[in-house]
């Protein structure tokens, strides 16, 4: 039952991040960095948010100018990790097969055995 939960709470995570992606990309919610803000310093992570918008808006040159360590590495690993995680997903509800994600494997909800 806990694994059945744990599916559904990703697919219902996957569906809000998916709508909220398309809310930024027709520009009805704005992405502020609220440390840059707050004490007018940049933080350790700057860029993210601005390499984020332009990721979304698959404007890939500019979101490279903002940090390119998470434009090169870290967005393709999180996007085959949540590819590979929603295929397992619709597998199981729509073929009934059994199959691991790496998200399973990596958060420990599935062992390998």
């Amino acid at each position: 039952m806990n694994k059945i939960k744990f599916m559904h709470v990703r697919l219902v995570v996957y569906i809000c991040t998916i709508i909220i992606l398309f809310f930024v990309y027709i520009e009805k919610i704005e992405l502020k960095c609220y440390f840059y803000q707050m004490h007018g310093i940049l933080c350790p992570t700057c860029g993210l948010t601005r390499a984020t918008i332009n990721i979304i808006k698959l404007n890939f040159g500019e979101a490279i100018k903002y940090n390119q360590f998470f434009t090169c590495v870290l967005i393709p690993l999180v996007f085959i990790l949540i590819v590979d995680d929603i295929f397992v997903i619709l597998r199981r509800l729509i073929l009934k097969k059994k199959s691991i994600s790496l998200v399973e494997i990596l958060t420990g909800e599935c062992k390998i055995e």
